[in-house]
């Protein structure tokens, strides 16, 4: 990573943006992952907001590191300025703000966490929306709801060329549901994985026909694909074909990391084994959490993205997120595991988009 680069950036973008702002008082930044959205924020903070009241607002807990980290590096003092995830924004929706920083903007999803942000924004002098992950649905939907233009964006093709993330190879692996093994749904029926999803997806397009909320199912379609039996044997075929490679595994549930048959590390590890992992004792670690992929994985030959269980921002964020890590040959080196069936497809296709196709590629 090109550090001089990224400083540059982020003082070039905090006085870029708060330019605009104070002509335009809100608006929304696009930028990729690893050039330091909490930097650029912090140096807008330290230079034109001291003293001022401050809020900053995100969807979860595990961000309030990055801020902390930015506040201490810049030297600013935090004594006027709030943390506070979405859930609980109405304690603040009463009070004034200088300016109202709303963190991963596009995870803001819930009627009540909407309706927040947007009292605040209207007792906020300046507001302003972060994401790295903006698709062109949701910059619509941002506009319609808060008037939220997005006014700088910086791309992960861009953060690539200019040396702050690391080039990628992105590799599509298509499994099968299983169509042998029988087990009991909600009604007590034995049925194979293949036939529940069948099921689900009848139910859902019948309810889009009728105009009615399909959201629920389309999550219980959704978490039965990532759990899917099809899924663990593909993973276990890739990591066969890897057995020598330093290879992490991110999967979104801990049973499923470790049913796997390799160490595996989560909340409920008893074991550091990423600790392990570090220390070269094994080559392949399956991880249930996400949100740790920020962390560091050393000498890494490849990733496996076995599940995802948001949207299509939450796949493209987690894609950009992998390309973060510290590889060998410098270059990501992705796998991406998804059922084969249209709609799991389409929503890989749509998350994908954004990047460069040339580097993407589909085996069946």
């Amino acid at each position: 990573m090109d550090r001089t680069k990224q400083i540059e950036l982020q003082q070039r973008f905090s006085k870029e943006i708060w330019e605009y702002l104070c002509d335009k008082n809100l608006g929304c930044i696009d930028v990729a992952q690893r050039v330091g959205k909490t930097f650029i924020a912090g140096n807008m903070i330290k230079t034109n907001c001291v003293g001022e009241k401050i809020l900053i607002a995100y969807p979860d807990n595990q961000i309030v590191s990055s801020w902390e980290l930015a506040f201490k590096e810049l030297d600013i003092n935090t004594e006027n300025i709030v943390l506070t995830n979405f859930s609980s924004l109405k304690k603040y929706v009463d009070n004034q703000w200088f300016i109202f920083f709303i963190d991963e903007v596009h995870d803001a999803g819930s009627e009540k966490e909407l309706e927040n942000i947007g009292k605040i924004i209207d007792n906020s002098i300046y507001s302003l929306g972060i994401s790295g992950t903006l698709s062109q649905e949701t910059k619509n939907r941002l506009w319609e709801l808060f008037v939220l233009k997005v006014f700088l964006t910086y791309s992960a093709e861009q953060a690539i060329s200019d040396g702050i993330i690391s080039d990628y190879s992105i590799t599509i692996h298509k499994a099968y549901l299983d169509d042998v093994i029988k087990t009991k749904n909600k009604q007590g029926k034995l049925l194979t994985e293949k036939k529940k999803y069948d099921n689900y997806s009848f139910v859902i397009e019948k309810m889009k026909r009728e105009k009615k909320n399909f959201m629920f199912l389309a999550l219980q379609r959704n978490s039965l694909a990532q759990k899917s039996i099809g899924k663990r044997k593909k993973c276990l075929e890739l990591l066969k074909q890897m057995k020598d490679k330093r290879v992490i595994i991110f999967t979104g549930f801990s049973e499923q990391a470790d049913n796997l048959g390799i160490p595996s590390f989560h909340s409920k590890s008893k074991e550091d084994n990423m600790l392990r992992f570090n220390n070269l004792e094994f080559n392949h670690l399956a991880l249930a959490n996400m949100g740790r992929i920020g962390k560091s994985y050393q000498n890494l030959d490849s990733i496996i993205l076995l599940s995802w269980t948001g949207n299509e921002e939450d796949v493209f964020q987690r894609v950009s997120r992998a390309m973060l890590l510290d590889y060998k040959t410098k270059i990501a080196d992705i796998h991406l595991i998804c059922i084969k069936e249209n709609s799991e497809i389409k929503k890989l296709e749509k998350a994908l988009s954004l990047l460069d196709q040339n580097k993407i590629k589909w085996n069946n």
